[in-house]
């Protein structure tokens, strides 16, 4: 399987909900992906004006990933 998380991925802190003793935050990686699928398609064919329009290219999305453990001990780099 390969690796989506490596030494030159960017991590971005993320405060995901505020609670009783004040903000929630978790570490995420930032990954750019592909959607796939049918509902994609038929979502960037729309978003470009209809099926003839569409260059058949589905547009990159950003994915968070919660930092590993292991990853968590590394020091943060820039």
């Amino acid at each position: 399987m390969p690796q989506l998380i490596d030494i030159k991925t960017r991590f971005e802190e993320v405060v995901w909900r505020e609670g009783s003793k004040g903000a929630m935050t978790s570490r995420f990686a930032v990954l750019e992906v592909r959607p796939s699928g049918k509902e994609a398609c038929r979502t960037a064919q729309e978003q470009a004006g209809g099926r003839n329009r569409w260059d058949g290219v589905l547009p990159l999305r950003t994915l968070l990933v919660e930092q590993p453990e292991t990853a968590a001990a590394r020091p943060a780099t820039g």
